[in-house]
């Protein structure tokens, strides 16, 4: 009797050390898992960037060959078949693709033209948005049934060209492009009539707007008024793109305003108040500030007072070399525009929230 018992207790310390390995396994093989994940996922990223980064050396110049109005600007077909050779002749691991769509922006709608790049091989991938700005396409009138969808296809193309072209740091031979989508509205002047009729944004199909063409005993076609496009008041309000590239610049300066010695605006606000003008289509007074404090217009003055916010409110110096491994990154995107440099750091996973 006392073997057996003896025997047991044995069995038992047994099956007890064997379960404490097995569980120590488990952990340890969970904590090689995760770490691995961790590599692996940092090695798809670099290896992403080493393909961009041969992407754009390798693409040379695309010469602006199309004529505008009193200006010159690059074929988008002609863009995408050098980056399409250039990837297929170096056997790069990257790919790209572009859509327009709409994003919601702390509630308001913005039509956007996504541009998603990505390692066909690891799935890393990498997106941004560039707004359309659809709202400045107001002064369009409409005298027949093709020139509201020409006119939103020439506004996605010109702005799929602008994105490529601004990521990829392709060259032009002249610098002559349009400042704005004045070159859009002009293409479409011949056709367009006297009324002003408001760009459809979100392009859906609507049961109340009659698409039926005039008989062939028409010889002239009324002009269209508002009244004939109802959806247009269901829609929610459409806030200016430029209230969102401004937007990223004053909360920044919100966020630093109790910190810094040399705060960029006199109080919070007055920021404020900047931000529901813009919001309501008004940057003049915005505009007028600017000029009578010219440094706001420099990058080497804002990335100043952020180093001396970072500089005050984070311990870690780290901190503050990443931030300036950031600029130096991100330097041929941004360029000489704060604009560009805070919409950067407001998509930025670590100093994103700067601009909250």
């Amino acid at each position: 009797m006392t073997k057996n018992i003896i025997n047991t207790k044995t069995k038992m310390r047994r099956a007890v050390k064997k379960l404490s390995k097995q569980s120590v396994r488990k952990v340890t093989d969970i904590r090689v898992n995760n770490q691995n994940s961790v590599t692996n996922e940092n090695q798809s990223k670099i290896n992403f960037l080493k393909s961009l980064h041969s992407l754009q050396m390798y693409l040379s110049g695309v010469a602006k060959n199309l004529n505008g109005y009193g200006y010159k600007y690059q074929d988008f077909n002609e863009i995408i078949r050098e980056i399409k050779n250039v990837i297929k002749s170096n056997n790069l691991d990257i790919g790209f693709m572009q859509y327009p769509t709409i994003k919601n922006f702390d509630g308001d709608l913005v039509n956007v033209i996504t541009t998603t790049f990505y390692s066909p091989k690891s799935g890393y991938s990498e997106s941004f948005d560039t707004p359309i700005y659809s709202e400045e396409l107001t002064s369009t009138g409409v005298k027949n049934q093709n020139t509201l969808p020409q006119l939103v296809g020439s506004c996605i193309t010109y702005f799929k060209r602008y994105a490529l072209v601004a990521y990829l740091l392709i060259e032009s031979e002249v610098d002559t492009d349009a400042s704005s989508l004045e070159h859009v509205q002009e293409a479409h002047k011949e056709q367009a009539g006297s009324v002003n009729v408001p760009l459809v944004n979100s392009i859906k199909r609507d049961k109340t707007v009659n698409t039926k063409t005039v008989t062939k005993d028409t010889t002239k076609q009324p002009p269209v008024s508002h009244k004939s496009v109802t959806s247009l008041d269901k829609l929610p309000r459409r806030v200016p793109a430029k209230y969102h590239y401004y937007k990223n610049l004053l909360q920044a300066s919100k966020r630093m305003h109790s910190v810094l010695e040399d705060t960029p605006f006199d109080s919070l606000e007055m920021i404020d108040k900047f931000l529901i003008q813009l919001k309501n289509d008004d940057d003049s007074s915005i505009l007028k500030f600017f000029e009578t404090k010219p440094e706001l217009k420099t990058i080497k003055y804002w990335t100043y007072l952020i180093n001396n916010y970072l500089k005050r409110t984070e311990s870690d110096p780290e901190v503050i070399e990443g931030f300036s491994k950031f600029l130096t990154y991100r330097e041929p995107k941004y360029g000489q525009s704060p604009l560009k440099l805070f919409g950067y750091i407001a998509s930025d996973d670590i100093f994103g929230y700067l601009c909250e």
